[in-house]
């Protein structure tokens, strides 16, 4: 159900209702039934949209106020600032990182000496 259609659905029962109350104060039977029979499922439309409106409402709330943690600020927020102080840990991990031997998805960017140094151990594998 879309809400766009809830004014012009609130409209037309407010119409209906109307319609009916004047045709039953003024004896115009055929009117009077027509309104009546057609008041009934307009009534129960506006209250189903209405129900649908109020869940989403409750719904964007609470995804709002979970999206906020304990100091009150957004995550994305929160993101930004403790990355802040991430490039100087970037920085000490990147120095370890090359202490270390290289792994496979590091070999294309090790000097040509380590590819011969690997296809020297290989060798000694293989014999």
């Amino acid at each position: 159900m879309r809400l766009r259609a809830l004014p012009l659905l609130l409209a037309l029962t407010a119409a209906d209702y109307a319609l009916w109350d004047w045709s039953i104060a003024d004896g115009h039977d055929i009117v009077s039934l027509v309104a009546g029979l057609t008041l009934l499922p307009l009534a129960a439309a506006t209250l189903a949209l209405l129900a649908v409106g109020a869940a989403r409402l409750v719904r964007l709330v609470l995804e709002r106020s979970s999206a906020r943690g304990r100091d009150g600020l957004p995550r994305r927020v929160r993101a930004r600032r403790s990355s802040a102080g991430r490039p100087a840990l970037g920085r000490a991990r990147a120095g370890r990182a090359a202490d270390r031997p290289a792994g496979p998805a590091q070999a294309s960017a090790r000097p040509a000496e380590t590819a011969a140094g690997r296809e020297r151990s290989s060798r000694q594998l293989a014999a």
